[in-house]
């Protein structure tokens, strides 16, 4: 990853960003048609413990070089990151202004709406913190990580006693294991990349083991057992890390490779899209009916949301407006030391 990115570790995030708008996709259509259930929804559903746990392993992966240097380069990422979630959020914040609902300004402290600029900021300032300790700092921010983690179901019975509100719109046990799997990436670089450089008979050995752990462990975790998903999560990490690097070359793969170099315009703009097809369904839009028919709109909603999205991204910035995308202390870029 030194010098040019692994393209497996774009193929990842397009990855993930693709199953979260298929999840968001596909339980919109849910919502607004006559549809009782949906076959993406359930298999994005189950897909839970692997969505955002890999995009934050993969952008720990990313952070990690830039821990080692000078500390004025990961806090311009913080900034950048911290920036864009304000902006984005507050667009979302004004929106709901507009119809009366009033301005929240402590939704732009919290990890509401572009929740994933707000958790890229800030686990990244957690983890310069911890790596400026040395390995021993390391090895306590994961350990605290951790531990807070599996007190999860605590501390979120405690917000809620304090302010139900705040709490359910919080996500607070993802929040903490996407924190652990930040910090592994950002800690454990060079052994996660010896996995993934590993022959591919251990990449068998490795994707045979991690499917024994996510059988036992996948009942658990759609219970909602902490534990359980945390092993769910551990299981499908170790199937990708296995097996993307093996499968890179393909055509499809390196497809989606694209797609994971514009994940945040994706991010952002997909909410966008659902809105606008919320207005257009309440002004008479049919949705399609059907097992397959409902299937197939949500595949081409999807498509042309992300296909538009990396469309739009490009004419922001062809028209010097990067900053939008890339936060306001855009430095030179090089594959290697991109975010995104």
């Amino acid at each position: 990853m030194e010098g040019k990115r692994s393209l497996w570790i774009d193929a990842g995030k397009g990855s993930a960003i693709i199953m979260v708008v298929l999840l968001h996709f596909s339980g919109w259509y849910i919502e607004r048609s006559s549809a009782a259930s949906s076959l993406i929804f359930s298999l994005s559903d189950n897909t839970r413990s692997l969505r955002m746990p890999l995009f934050f392993l993969i952008s720990g992966l990313l952070v990690s070089s830039s821990l080692q240097g000078p500390s004025g380069k990961t806090v311009r990422r913080c900034v950048n990151m911290y920036a864009l979630f304000v902006f984005w959020t507050s667009l979302l914040l004004l929106k709901d202004a507009l119809k009366g609902e009033g301005w929240e300004i402590g939704k732009l402290l919290l990890p509401f709406g572009y929740w994933y600029f707000w958790a890229l900021a800030v686990y990244t300032a957690l983890a310069l913190a911890f790596a400026n300790m040395g390995q021993a700092g390391k090895s306590l921010g994961l350990t605290v990580a951790a531990a807070i983690y599996v007190a999860a179901e605590e501390i979120v019975g405690i917000l809620h006693s304090a302010s139900p509100e705040v709490a359910g719109g919080l996500y607070i046990r993802d929040a903490l294991l996407n924190l652990v799997w930040f910090l592994v990436g950002a800690f454990f670089k060079k052994e996660i990349l010896h996995l993934a450089n590993t022959p591919n008979v251990w990449a068998r050995v490795g994707a045979m083991g991690g499917s024994a752990v996510f059988i036992v462990m996948l009942w658990g975790a759609q219970r909602g057992d902490t534990l359980a998903f945390a092993g769910s999560s551990i299981s499908w990490l170790i199937l990708a890390v296995s097996l993307l690097p093996k499968v890179e070359t393909y055509h499809a793969v390196r497809g989606v490779a694209v797609i994971g170099r514009h994940t945040l315009i994706i991010y952002v703009l997909h909410l966008y899209f659902m809105s606008a097809g919320t207005v257009l369904v309440s002004r008479g839009l049919p949705l399609p009916s059907g097992s397959i028919g409902g299937e197939v709109f949500i595949i081409i909603f999807t498509t042309v949301a992300i296909t538009t999205s990396i469309f739009i991204e490009k004419c922001i910035k062809r028209i010097g407006l990067r900053f939008l995308v890339e936060g306001p202390l855009i430095a030179k870029r090089t594959p290697a030391s991109a975010t995104t």
